[in-house]
């Protein structure tokens, strides 16, 4: 959740100015993604922490995560 959002922050403050480092940056992160989503033992909840990340970085969301949140992305 929070490299997600937190990489989405980072992609916006730098876009104008280093676009190429995005672009790198945002090739380098695809493949942990796409391995965890693949092999990990809880696929659904990185799944699903990846994209409530990515709403939240692209809707500028800050703070600490929600704690209804955080209890559906914590393994039991």
């Amino acid at each position: 959740y929070f490299i997600t959002r937190n990489s989405i922050d980072l992609y916006f403050r730098y876009l104008r100015t280093m676009p190429r480092w995005v672009a790198s940056s945002v090739r380098q992160e695809l493949r942990p993604f796409a391995d965890t989503m693949s092999s990990g033992p809880h696929r659904g909840r990185h799944l699903l922490a990846t994209l409530v990340g990515a709403a939240h970085g692209l809707a500028r969301h800050r703070g600490p995560m929600a704690p209804g949140l955080r209890r559906a992305l914590t393994p039991r």
